[in-house]
């Protein structure tokens, strides 16, 4: 797997502290930072309801989570 940039670490550290604390999930509004952590498998996007609103949005993979586990020992 390529290297990650310094954007899309901190994009999976995000999606794994809002999976951790069960806050809301990041909605695709940020998805220029996402398409490389989608196209590795770390992320994936599914839809979610916030506020009464349907939306699509991104949540961390297992394979994301291990990544975090190998790299910034989590």
């Amino acid at each position: 797997m390529r290297p990650l940039s310094p954007k899309m670490e901190e994009v999976l550290m995000d999606l794994h502290e809002r999976d951790i604390l069960k806050q809301e999930p990041l909605s695709t509004y940020y998805s220029k930072f996402c398409k490389g952590l989608l196209e590795r498998g770390l992320i994936c996007a599914r839809p979610a309801i916030i506020e009464g609103k349907f939306i699509m949005a991104f949540f961390i993979t297992n394979l994301g989570l291990n990544y975090l586990d190998n790299t910034m020992s989590i």
